[in-house]
């Protein structure tokens, strides 16, 4: 799968073409958004605009001076992935990660939070496995000492044999359809225009188009002849229009689990 990073002016372009008809811009899609060196003058500029921001981080990066940074950025909501509460087990799926330094991160980013009076919204997703479930009360109460939401989700099938998810927590008909090809837009790194963030991790998968600067806007694209299509077909078909749509779980703009 091809990897890249936007060009922030790619993304400067896409915000002035979109933000007033934006709920939220999610400023990372399938990777660290804590590596992207703009992350921050890209929450900035948001904020600017008045549009609401959120990232997902394994947590390894966030250290007190990025902290401070997305604090000073205007962040809204911040999601950091972990899968235990103590080094032998959480390594076991983060295998170079440190649990007990990202729990000092997290402590720092809540001792700033308080400081700052921020609104900023820090949840913590529990990756759920059976070789994890009895450190799960232990990273809950961390959190709920701490302010922070709290989420469990099943984590995901890579043939790890034993240390396979538990089933999803609910499923969908293959008929029934989703709102989000009409509701949101997901541009990966090279500026290819996907219905959601799933697509960009389907190898092979086609996008719609592709954007540019200088070229058609956003809006234009994203009504296109090529989305209409598409959204045909999940009107007609379901999810058994596409292969990545399918197995998914999402009715609409919520968190999957």
């Amino acid at each position: 799968m091809p990897k890249g990073i936007l060009p922030f002016e790619t993304f400067s372009a896409l915000l002035e073409q979109a933000k007033d008809s934006l709920l939220i811009a999610v400023l990372y899609v399938g990777g660290e958004p804590l590596l992207y060196k703009d992350i921050y003058r890209a929450a900035a500029l948001c904020t600017r605009h008045r549009v609401p921001t959120m990232i997902a981080t394994n947590g390894m990066l966030l250290t007190e001076k990025a902290s401070s940074q997305l604090l000073d950025a205007g962040l809204d909501f911040i999601k950091i992935a972990v899968s235990g509460f103590t080094q032998g087990v959480y390594q076991r799926q983060h295998r170079k990660g440190k649990i007990e330094r990202i729990k000092g991160y997290l402590d720092i980013l809540s001792k700033l939070i308080r400081q700052r009076k921020s609104g900023l919204v820090v949840m913590v997703d529990y990756i759920s496995y059976a070789y994890n479930a009895h450190e799960l009360p232990l990273m809950r109460a961390f959190c709920q000492e701490r302010g922070f939401l709290f989420n469990v989700r099943p984590g995901i099938t890579t043939g790890m044999g034993a240390e396979e998810p538990e089933k999803p927590l609910f499923t969908t008909r293959v008929t029934s359809r989703c709102t989000w090809p009409w509701e949101a837009v997901t541009v990966n790194w090279n500026g290819d225009l996907f219905p959601c963030c799933d697509y960009t991790s389907w190898v092979g998968s086609k996008p719609y188009l592709r954007y540019r600067v200088g070229g058609p806007e956003l809006s234009a694209l994203w009504n296109g002849a090529e989305v209409r299509k598409y959204r045909l077909g999940h009107l007609k078909l379901g999810r058994q229009c596409s292969p990545v749509c399918l197995p998914c779980t999402r009715e609409g703009l919520l968190f999957k689990y």
